[in-house]
């Protein structure tokens, strides 16, 4: 899609016309007028950060992060460059590191949920195992494939998966017993 944009048209018009009627449409619309205008050199900081933070409330955090951080390296003011960095920083997800005990926690809190995966992740983890790639994810559920792949490596940590095959394997166990 990066090198054709106008393929994102109707992507664009059904985000729109479902915003009034869905919150993370209307996130994801407005990021998205938002995105274009900083593609196109006009940084307004205001509109960038609460959109950013608008991703992130709707469970798009990294994907705000990434909104932020790009406005922030395309502003020429330092002062609006910064202030988007630290946005960008401040959105995005990290793990932290893991200690003995917080490693036996969750999993504890995984034997107490049904799943140790978001829904997100679920939605994504089930297209992987039809077989289907990062870039046919990001047009069937409208995220870049990149998010897909993020999404990938963090339900890699969250099952503890050495390798793909480990992780394909862990994936058809979680989603079997719990779908």
């Amino acid at each position: 899609m990066l090198s054709r944009p106008d393929d994102l048209a109707p992507h664009a018009r059904a985000l729109v016309a479902a915003s009034s009627r869905n919150p993370l449409a209307a996130k994801m619309s407005h990021a998205g007028r938002v995105w274009t205008s900083v593609l196109a050199g006009q940084v307004d900081a205001d509109a960038v950060e609460e959109a950013a933070r608008g991703l992130a409330s709707v469970g798009l955090a990294w994907d705000g992060a990434r909104l932020a951080g790009h406005g922030s390296r395309r502003s020429e003011d330092r002062k609006v460059s910064s202030r988007l960095l630290a946005c960008a920083r401040e959105l995005h997800p990290r793990e932290a590191p893991r200690s003995a005990d917080a490693e036996s926690h969750t999993a504890a809190a995984r034997t107490t949920t049904s799943s140790p995966l978001s829904e997100r992740e679920r939605e994504v983890a089930e297209l992987v195992l039809q077989g289907k790639t990062y870039a046919e994810i990001g047009k069937e559920i409208f995220i870049s494939p990149r998010t897909a792949e993020h999404h990938m490596a963090q339900i890699k940590r969250r099952l503890g998966a050495s390798s793909r095959s480990d992780l394909i394997a862990k994936l058809r166990v979680t989603l079997g017993a719990t779908g």
